[in-house]
């Protein structure tokens, strides 16, 4: 049904516009008074904030919202470095390794342009 809406919009109107969506679906009113600046954001709702557009699938809004709060996003970044660094990840290859490298650009370019990276 969103696609019917989104027709002729260019890629970035449209990670826009479905991130909107997914928000007027299942955002809290104070999560969604938080994105539009209508109430204060301390760490507390900017932490559960980030998960819950995590969850949703909203991207580009959670890197709007880290980009708005950057002493939140610094430390929300820590918590997270500091969770998963007892965490032993399996060894790989140099070819796989690159191999992801370049599928993570890949990803990276799409949304945001060759430039990007």
């Amino acid at each position: 049904m969103v696609e019917k809406y989104a027709q002729g919009m260019g890629e970035k109107q449209k990670r826009l516009f479905n991130d909107f969506v997914k928000i007027c679906i299942y955002a809290t009113d104070e999560e969604f008074d938080a994105l539009l600046e209508m109430r204060p954001v301390d760490y507390g709702m900017f932490k559960s904030l980030s998960e819950h557009l995590i969850e949703m699938g909203a991207d580009t809004s959670f890197f709007k919202l880290h980009e708005r709060y950057p002493k939140y996003a610094k430390r929300y970044g820590e918590e997270i470095e500091n969770e998963i660094s007892s965490i032993t990840f399996p060894k790989m290859t140099a070819e796989e390794e690159k191999r992801m490298k370049e599928e993570l650009y890949e990803k990276i370019r799409k949304l945001y342009g060759d430039d990007a990276v």
